[in-house]
């Protein structure tokens, strides 16, 4: 089984069938499926890598984000479910770095208002 580790340095096991687009997870119970989308966040898919058995990176990528998830409506028993990705747009990209920005700058203002508070 392939594993998929996050940027975060988050991992999680996935199907030997997955790839970047389409990641996939051996179960169908709602539990562990909403615990695997849950690692799916824009910052852990901001960079991630898909490894083999052996450890070995078959494939990574940069910038996706979550898309919607699927079971497979063939075969009923087949206990699997997907979660597709994207690549983000240019234009999401930007968003989400201006976001982290104005984090940052929120902080610095916070910190210069306690300096300034205590003296």
């Amino acid at each position: 089984m392939k594993k998929i580790i996050f940027s975060t340095g988050a991992e999680a096991s996935i199907t030997d069938t997955s790839s970047v687009y389409l990641l996939g997870i051996p179960t169908k119970d709602v539990t562990e499926v909403a615990a695997f989308k849950e690692k799916l966040t824009d910052k852990n898919l901001s960079s991630f890598s898909i490894v083999d058995e052996g450890g070995n990176v078959v494939d990574s990528a940069e910038n996706f984000t979550f898309v919607e998830i699927t079971t497979d409506g063939i075969d009923p028993n087949r206990e699997e479910t997907n979660f597709q990705l994207r690549v983000m747009s240019s234009l999401e990209i930007r968003i989400a770095e201006l976001e982290e920005e104005k984090e940052v700058q929120a902080e610095a203002i916070a910190e210069l208002a306690e300096m300034i508070a205590g003296e």
